[in-house]
């Protein structure tokens, strides 16, 4: 069982690593092929179309991760979820995609990049859902595999995109990737259905609460680079953006296989289940510092290796945003600790304190500070979220919400 646990968490952490590697070569060739104007465009359309996703749709996708091995395991009798996650899912589309197109026509007043951007947020949104529900459906090889696979056509198109001199065409490679993605990875069974189920959609609507605050902090920052300076300086940004952002995906990945560790800690014994919290948060604040201290070091150096002598300006940008990305970092161990306990919506509480503090910062400054406005917001609020996450995480646990009941279904 256990080995069967391990093996299932190294698949799909495989997959979600492969996609981040990519996205973040896709900027570099981006970024090199087409200069820091042109990526701090791209750059902050991809975040805007990801932000989007947050509303409901990886909502939907997380809540097909929790309800459809439930639905296995025959703890909600003969129904299946399915129908209604597919529902959940189906109708939220179309106002995305008509809410992306008015917000990055705010953000790059051209109509075609503005459908390019819809197109993004539409087949990300369904590679999220699908995602949740492959990853439900306990679908793991197949998910890592469709993930290379996509990630790789994604870079090949970009690549053809670029040779060809293509620029209205940057972002369907990648929402080409997402859109094949979602084909193969499709969940298996069930249609959708007009009926709602009321513990769904309210697991759905705290979930992407949650989502965006905890997610929605780096887009709002990438697309406020590129409101609030000039487009040099936003493509500056974006690229100590894309190597900055990456670092947290060891801590995301660490994430996953934590939740369902100390659950079962928590089933032996509560002492034990916060011992270890206690020290695996001690050995990520350690460890995570010694990488992340390395990684503010060679800021300049990575710049310019990856992106050439032109990018190295944006050093400063990196550093300040790589301590926010390892506040986030440290705060994941505490955080999975909260999940797994049946605290979730008090992490969910804290980030959104963090996101309106980000929020809120960016707003004020960001006329005045341009870019520097998204760095001290991202910054600042993810010191006062990891802070909270850290305390409430580090606590013993005193009650623990019962675990939800089988589906209920509309009469």
């Amino acid at each position: 069982m256990a080995s069967k646990l391990i093996r299932s968490a190294g698949l799909a952490t495989l997959g979600t690593l492969v996609q981040g590697l990519a996205r973040f070569g896709y900027t570099i060739v981006v970024g090199r092929a087409l200069g820091a104007e042109t990526l701090g465009q791209v750059s902050g359309l991809i975040a805007l179309s990801v932000f989007v996703s947050l509303f409901w749709p990886t909502g939907a996708g997380v809540a097909a991760s929790r309800f459809l091995p439930r639905d296995a395991s025959g703890h909600a009798g003969k129904a299946t979820s399915l129908p209604f996650l597919l529902r959940e899912f189906l109708v939220s589309l179309p106002l995305l995609a008509a809410g992306t197109v008015i917000a990055a026509l705010l953000v790059v007043p051209d109509l075609a990049a503005a459908l390019s951007a819809a197109a993004l947020a539409v087949t990300f949104s369904a590679y999220a859902f699908t995602r949740g529900a492959a990853l439900g459906q306990a679908r793991f090889l197949r998910i890592a595999i469709t993930d290379a696979a996509t990630s790789a056509l994604s870079i090949a198109l970009l690549l053809a995109v670029v040779l060809g001199d293509l620029s209205w065409a940057t972002l369907l490679p990648l929402a080409t990737g997402y859109a094949v993605f979602a084909w193969v990875c499709w969940p298996r069974g069930g249609r959708p259905t007009r009926q709602t189920d009321r513990e769904i959609t309210k697991f759905i609507f705290f979930n992407s609460l949650a989502q965006l605050a905890t997610g929605g902090a780096l887009q709002v920052a990438m697309v406020a680079a590129k409101v609030y300076d000039a487009p040099a300086n936003a493509g500056l940004f974006a690229a100590a953006f894309s190597l900055a952002t990456p670092a947290s995906m060891l801590a995301l990945s660490i994430n996953q296989v934590l939740i369902p560790h100390i659950a079962r800690l928590h089933t032996v014994g509560r002492e034990e289940s916060h011992r270890s919290n206690l020290r695996m948060t001690l050995l990520a604040t350690a460890g995570f510092g010694i990488i992340f201290a390395l990684l503010i070091a060679l800021a300049p150096l990575l710049l310019k290796l990856f992106y050439g002598p032109g990018f190295v300006a944006a050093a400063p940008f990196m550093q300040w945003m790589l301590v926010g990305v390892y506040l986030y970092s440290v705060s994941l161990v505490p955080a999975a600790s909260l999940i797994a306990t049946g605290r979730d919506r008090r992490y969910a509480a804290a980030a959104a304190i963090g996101f309106g503090i980000t929020l809120v910062t960016i707003v004020s400054l960001g006329p005045m500070l341009g870019a520097w406005a998204a760095v001290i917001g991202y910054a600042s609020g993810t010191l006062v979220s990891a802070a909270l996450v850290i305390a409430m995480g580090m606590r013993r646990v005193r009650h623990v919400r019962p675990p939800g009941r089988g589906i209920r279904r509309p009469v």
